[in-house]
């Protein structure tokens, strides 16, 4: 297969990306970001039966198959988050704000084939409640601590389609991440009596397969499936703090278990009502009780630390909308909804691990700028889903001095992107329909149409020859 010099640039830049590491973004369902690209999130987080995109290497990746010209999609999120703690220890949540990028490459490698590698901010999360009045459980007036979670999680994608029919097509990816790409830390009280766990870095592998159906022109199904990630994360040090049994102590090559990403599965459909409005709906499930049971801390020779999680899986819905007032996709409108319930039980909720969202508002808007070029906005609000926690939960101790405590955290994501595709005037004739403005630049179908009689010149030459020619003139009129 020939690498064109635009597929050589776009997969070069996927790789400076992945070199350059991976900033830390936030959750949204569990750990999970509701989507993986800008569109996804604006759209509800929709991506099992839209249209084809970048995007879908990590989301339905057999939606490439019908890609019909290369695409290069960049976009940059910004996340905004702040614990909101209410307890007996007073602790105050950080703001928090993160980047987040994609950076993916697509194109059809032939009538049946396609194929694309990207670079996705997955599913990642950090938060930190600061100032705990340890004072309240018998510290010196005036000692407070604070304690934080962060991880970081940046897939490098290959992905590959196949259709088996006209409107039938399969495909797969791999989601692979090494190093400094998968980076977790913890600290908990680790001025006073805690410790802090930091350099955790990881590798491993996860792939989803899809598949997507198109029943005519308006209406199209989509399946799909994510493997539960295969992940190592080890290498990290933990250091003890002074009121700490183990004070002074700092030890490396600590391992950590229970940070894998579980198996996820859905079932989505978009329905274009007319060319200028379509809308999609999707259920998906996330398997977090089989993989967020505890997670377990390593150190060489001393006893592991376990924090227990204990999650619910989740069932998602998510619902998508996009509307492009001309018809013809120049500009487009998206909003969607995404609901799940919190995977958090109340008796094991923490702060440093609030991933308790629930609803989801998204919009963004898309432009054409040039024939090659668009651009693209969104945004996303999460609203605080606030949990309590049970007088038997175990972090009472330890952040509640004893007590119950609550905890959430509102979620706000903007981001904009750039897109790049050949221009638009070698799509096919039937693309331009009723409520297009289809002229000479945008279709080739009126470069093609035969004109049934002489161009205009040729009856220019006609006429002159024939006010020339008199005696010719006269003789057509006598024939």
């Amino acid at each position: 297969m020939k690498l064109h010099a635009h597929e050589a640039a776009g997969a070069v830049l996927v790789l400076i990306l992945l070199a350059a590491g991976a900033t830390q973004a936030l959750a949204g369902n569990g750990m999970r970001s509701t989507g993986a690209s800008l569109k996804q999130i604006s759209r509800g987080g929709t991506f099992v039966a839209t249209d084809p995109d970048s995007g879908a290497l990590s989301g339905n990746p057999a939606a490439l198959a019908f890609l019909e010209r290369p695409v290069f999609d960049f976009d940059l999120r910004l996340i905004e988050s702040e614990v909101k703690y209410t307890g007996v220890l007073n602790g105050r949540g950080r703001k928090r704000s993160f980047w987040a990028p994609n950076l993916a490459y697509a194109a059809p490698g032939s009538e049946d084939f396609a194929w694309g590698l990207g670079v996705f901010s997955l599913s990642n999360l950090g938060y930190e409640v600061q100032d705990f009045d340890l004072s309240l459980i018998g510290a010196p007036a005036g000692t407070r601590d604070s304690a934080s979670s962060s991880v970081r999680y940046l897939a490098l994608t290959p992905g590959i389609a196949v259709k088996l029919s006209e409107d039938t097509a399969i495909g797969a990816s791999l989601h692979w991440s090494s190093g400094e790409t998968d980076d977790q830390s913890y600290s908990i009280l680790a001025n006073t009596s805690g410790q802090e766990l930091s350099g955790l870095a990881g590798s491993g592998y996860a792939w989803r397969a899809g598949l997507l159906h198109r029943f005519d022109d308006a209406t199209q199904l989509g399946l799909y499936y994510r493997s539960r990630s295969h992940l190592t994360v080890d290498g990290g040090t933990i250091s003890f703090a002074p009121g700490n049994p183990l004070a002074g102590q700092s030890i490396e090559n600590v391992e950590v278990d229970g940070a894998e990403f579980p198996e996820e599965y859905g079932l989505g459909i978009q329905h274009r009502f007319d060319c200028r409005f379509r809308a999609s709906a999707e259920y998906r499930h996330i398997g977090w009780a089989a993989v967020r049971r505890n997670i377990t801390i390593s150190p060489p020779g001393i006893p592991a630390i376990v924090f227990p999680q204990n999650w619910k899986d989740q069932n998602v819905l998510a619902l998508g909308a996009e509307f492009s007032p001309r018809g013809d996709d120049e500009q487009v409108w998206r909003a969607g909804l995404n609901y799940a319930a919190s995977p958090i039980r109340d008796e094991f909720l923490s702060p440093i691990f609030a991933a308790t969202n629930e609803l989801h508002y998204s919009l963004g808007y898309e432009q054409q700028l040039s024939e090659e070029w668009r651009g693209q906005i969104g945004a996303s609000y999460s609203p605080a889903n606030v949990q309590t926690s049970t007088a038997s939960n175990p972090y009472n101790a330890t952040f509640g001095a004893g007590q119950p405590f609550s905890a959430g955290t509102p979620l706000w994501e903007f981001g904009f992107g750039l897109s790049w595709s050949p221009s638009r005037k070698d799509r096919a004739c039937e693309e331009c329909g009723e409520c297009s403005d289809c002229g000479e630049d945008d279709c080739a179908c009126h470069a093609e149409e035969a004109p049934d009689e002489a161009p205009p010149a040729e009856h220019a030459k006609q006429a002159d020859a024939g006010e020339a020619d008199p005696a010719s003139a006269s003789q057509s009129a006598e024939g």
